[in-house]
């Protein structure tokens, strides 16, 4: 149970198409409900599945979500004539709800994926309303059957809440088959990385904040460059940004494009993967950029979960203080005996987070509610 799934570029929607297709690899069968209006390009990217859409009202927010609309009689229906065994939800909504309803009615399990933080709702909302936020999901999340959680920190977010029903932590993985590392590194370049959404919880200025620092200081060396790759609604402020400190020949920005050998390549070609977001709940790209053999640079927020990927793989930074990411940056620039290092071990602690052990985990858990 997915609204919009021709537009939103969560990771929770990629995760649950992918965790989608390797259940149809091993024989489940799997249908999608959704919103209507989706891109006939984009259908062809659901050719495992069935796809039945619901009435949606106009799209809403700067992702043009569509909230799908449909009856309770309606989803009764389709999940009796697929045979339906488990609803899996994947984003909070109308659809989400009227899925319950049907379930409980067919007396079918229900699982719910929490992909959700309240900063994701409402960034930088003041602490109080943020608690009130956590006590609504956890409120729905008491009537399903089953949470699973991408890991550790997220569930512990729910402690408190009196979330008794069966937990489970399982990572969104990453397909080591497809992300690996390269034969060899560049030797004369230092490629700092970011990819994903260009959005305000991001906090990928801090990033080009630091950089400047370097420039100020004359420590920014000609084999250093910055590649941001993404869109979304922070990208003509960074661009702007990046042309008023004069760093247009140390940064680059790269538009996303449907071709992944050359997506993989970014990775592959990076040194250190930078990752200054205010609040994760795993972070998928930090999880590939392991895979592909990059050190790793993430903020130190009390909200992200992607911190604790740091292993004697690279430093956390100071959230605020872009002279702290400087100064990592510099470090790890002009000492490649430790960067050498610290890139093995990203390699080494990514076999914890194989996609194929977290396909296993998951149908494992579904099957434990037959």
């Amino acid at each position: 149970m997915c609204d919009s799934i021709d537009t939103i570029v969560w990771w929770s929607y990629i995760s649950a198409q992918r965790f989608a297709k390797w259940l149809t690899d091993l024989w489940h069968h799997i249908i999608w409900c959704t919103s209507s209006f989706i891109e006939q390009s984009k259908k062809k990217e659901f050719w495992y599945a069935t796809l039945y859409e619901f009435a949606s009202l106009f799209p809403i927010g700067p992702q043009k979500v569509r909230f799908a609309y449909p009856k309770v009689s309606q989803l009764t229906s389709i999940f009796q004539k697929e045979h339906i065994d488990i609803i899996y939800n994947i984003h909070p909504g109308y659809l989400w709800w009227q899925a319950h309803r049907a379930g409980k009615l067919l007396n079918i399990t229900v699982i719910h994926h929490s992909h959700v933080q309240p900063d994701n709702i409402l960034p930088h909302a003041p602490h109080r309303l943020e608690k009130r936020i956590y006590k609504l999901l956890a409120r729905f999340y008491r009537k399903w059957n089953g949470v699973i959680f991408p890991t550790e920190f997220g569930k512990k977010e729910f402690d408190g809440y009196k979330l008794e029903k069966k937990k489970i932590v399982i990572s969104n993985g990453v397909n080591t088959d497809i992300f690996m590392p390269p034969k060899s590194k560049p030797k004369d370049k230092f490629n700092i990385l970011y990819t994903w959404r260009l959005d305000k919880e991001k906090n990928i200025r801090v990033l080009l904040d630091a950089l400047y620092l370097l420039k100020k200081q004359d420590r920014l060396t000609s084999n250093i460059h910055c590649k941001i790759r993404g869109d979304w609604s922070e990208e003509k402020r960074l661009r702007q940004l990046t042309k008023s400190y004069s760093l247009q020949d140390t940064v680059s920005f790269i538009e996303k494009t449907p071709d992944q050998k050359s997506f993989v390549n970014l990775y592959q070609e990076c040194s250190v993967f930078v990752l200054p977001s205010l609040c994760e709940l795993e972070s998928m790209v930090t999880l590939e950029a392991m895979a592909c053999g990059c050190a790793i640079l993430i903020a130190d927020s009390p909200k992200s979960a992607a911190k604790n990927f740091v292993k004697e793989n690279g430093y956390t930074f100071n959230l605020d203080t872009p002279e702290d990411l400087a100064d990592k940056i510099s470090w790890l620039a002009t000492h490649p005996d430790v960067l050498g290092t610290m890139q093995k071990k990203s390699i080494e602690n990514i076999q914890s987070f194989a996609f194929n052990e977290s396909i296993k985990k998951l149908e494992s858990f579904f099957i434990s509610f037959l």
